[in-house]
């Protein structure tokens, strides 16, 4: 298997997983992520966010021996690249953020990096 591969199943692999934890536990992602704890908008809302990521780690999983789609491959570096920033800017603006923040704020940031090499590199 290849690393460029290698590194769009890793991302899917983790979105399938946030997306699963979000619509069974979703306060296991809200508090590390923010620090607060949750309301019932805040829990349905964090549902709501895993079923998109979930379908979304579904639909960027590549398949062994399938040859790979450009237009998901992007797709899943925009959404790396645009939730890392998101996530970085709350934590700049907010005086309080959960642990768990800045590290999944990295690496989001991170792997849209390394997959715009990826992409890009040609």
């Amino acid at each position: 298997m290849s690393w460029s591969r290698l590194i769009f199943r890793f991302s899917a692999g983790l979105e399938v997983l946030a997306g699963l934890i979000s619509i069974v536990a979703p306060a296991r992602i809200i508090y590390p992520l923010f620090g607060q704890q949750t309301g019932s908008i805040a829990i349905d809302m964090a549902r709501l966010f895993g079923i998109a990521v979930l379908v979304l780690g579904l639909i960027t999983w590549e398949k062994s021996g399938v040859t790979f789609n450009p237009s998901t491959r992007l797709g899943l570096c925009f959404y790396n690249l645009s939730a890392g920033v998101l996530l970085a800017c709350i934590g700049l603006n907010q005086a309080s953020t959960g642990p768990a923040l800045w590290p999944v704020a990295l690496i989001h940031i991170g792997l849209g990096f390394v997959m715009s090499y990826l992409i890009f590199k040609r």
